[in-house]
C-alpha cells in the first residue's frame, strides 16, 4: 500500500517474490538463498548438496519503489506495520528532477507513505545560488564567481573576466551541484560539499564540447563583498578571525573551523563536529598560526601563509600528549568579515 502526499507524478513498486519449482542455482542474483532449513550464499556453494527431491525454492527479493522526483524538494519514505505507528526508512532523498529507485525492506506486513517537504531549512548547502559570490582557492590561482539573478553571472581571475550562464541543483544536506556555461563553448560542472557556512571543499570538471579538459579541487568560501572586483592577491593578515570560518581542502578530504567567542569554536571532519578551544597568533606580513585544543590531550596547529585577503595554504600539525602524530597541508578559504 501506498499514501502519496505533495505533487509525485509516478510511484511503482515491483513484485517482491518468485517462486521456482525445482531445484535451481542463481548466482547472478546475488542473493542468499534458503532450501529445507540450509543457507546457501550464491557463489559461495558446498561442492557437493543433496536437495531433497522436488524442492520449492522461494527467492524473496525486496520490492522497489520508483518515483519521478522535482528539485527543491525531499522525500522521506515512511513504513508502518498497522497504519498507526510509522518510522521514517533510510535518509531523506533530494530530488533531482530524475526518476530514483528506493528499496522498501522489512519483514511481514509493511505500509508505506511519502512525505514531501518543499525547500526544508536543513544542512548546510543553499538551495539556490542567486545573489552567491563565491571565491574558489585551487592553491596556484584563485577564481571569483558571482552568481546573479536570472541564470547570469561573471567569472573572473587575475585580469580575465567572462560571463556566464548558470545552474544550481542542491543534492543532499551539505552538498550542491553548479554547472557554469560559457559562451565559447566551454563548460564548468562544481560540485560543493559545505563545511561551513558559504564555505567548504569543491572539485572541478570541465569540458570543451564533449571533451574533457581539466579536472581540478580546492577549498572554496564566500568572496569579499564590492561585486566582481578583481580578486586581491595581496597578503592580509587579520588580526582576529572571530566569528569568521576556515575551509581547508586537503587530498579528497578538508574540514573546517568555525571559531567563536574567546577564539572557542567548532571543528568539522568527515561529518562530526568536535568542539575546541584557541589562540590566534599573527606571526608575520602574510602569516599566522592557530591552535586549536580539542581536549587535555589531544589538539593541532595550523601554519597559514596568506596569498590574499581570504586564501592561501596551511600546514596542520596534530599532536596526542605531546608528541607529533601527523602533518599534512592543504589550501584554505577565509570567510570575510561577518
Amino acid at each position: 500500500m501506498t499514501e502519496r502526499s505533495g505533487n509525485v507524478t509516478a510511484m511503482k513498486i515491483s513484485p517482491c517474490l518468485t517462486s521456482l519449482p525445482r531445484w535451481q542455482i542463481l548466482p547472478r542474483w546475488g542473493v542468499a538463498l534458503a532450501v529445507a532449513g540450509f543457507s546457501y550464499s550464491a557463489g559461495n556453494l558446498p561442492a557437493q548438496t543433496n536437495p531433497p527431491v522436488n524442492p520449492v525454492l522461494t527467492v524473496k527479493v525486496a520490492p522497489i519503489l520508483t518515483m519521478a522526483t522535482e528539485a527543491g524538494k525531499v522525500y522521506q519514505m515512511q513504513a508502518s506495520p498497522d497504519l498507526q505507528t510509522w518510522a521514517d526508512m533510510g535518509e531523506p532523498i533530494f530530488g533531482t528532477g530524475t526518476p530514483i529507485e528506493q528499496p522498501m525492506a522489512g519483514p511481514g506486513q509493511q505500509f508505506f507513505r511519502l512525505k514531501v517537504l518543499t525547500k526544508p531549512a536543513m544542512g548546510l548547502a543553499p538551495w539556490t545560488g542567486d545573489g552567491a559570490a563565491l571565491q574558489f582557492n585551487e592553491g596556484p590561482r584563485a577564481v571569483r564567481c558571482d552568481f546573479n539573478a536570472g541564470g547570469e553571472g561573471l567569472w573572473q581571475t587575475g585580469n580575465v573576466t567572462k560571463t556566464f550562464q548558470w545552474t544550481w541543483q542542491r543534492t543532499g544536506f551539505n552538498t550542491a551541484r553548479t554547472e557554469i556555461s560559457f559562451a565559447d563553448g566551454w563548460r564548468e560542472k562544481l560540485e560543493l560539499n559545505y563545511s561551513a557556512a558559504s564555505a567548504g571543499q569543491f572539485s572541478r570538471t570541465v569540458t570543451y564540447g564533449t571533451r574533457l579538459k581539466d579536472t581540478d579541487a580546492g577549498s572554496f568560501g564566500q568572496a569579499a563583498p564590492g561585486g566582481a572586483t578583481p580578486i586581491s592577491t595581496v597578503p592580509t593578515v587579520p588580526t582576529s578571525i572571530i566569528g569568521r570560518s576556515l575551509a581547508f581542502c586537503q587530498g579528497s578530504g578538508g574540514g573546517s573551523l568555525t571559531v567563536g567567542a574567546a577564539n572557542n569554536g567548532t571543528r568539522l571532519l568527515d561529518g562530526a563536529s568536535t568542539p575546541f578551544f584557541g589562540s590566534w597568533l599573527v606571526t608575520g606580513t602574510a602569516t599566522a598560526r592557530f591552535t586549536a585544543h580539542f581536549n587535555a590531550t589531544h589538539g593541532e596547529e595550523y601554519t597559514f601563509t596568506f596569498t590574499g585577503p581570504l586564501m592561501g595554504k596551511f600546514t596542520r600539525n596534530t599532536y596526542t600528549e605531546g608528541l607529533l602524530r601527523d602533518t599534512d597541508e592543504g589550501c584554505f578559504s577565509l570567510s570575510p568579515v561577518p
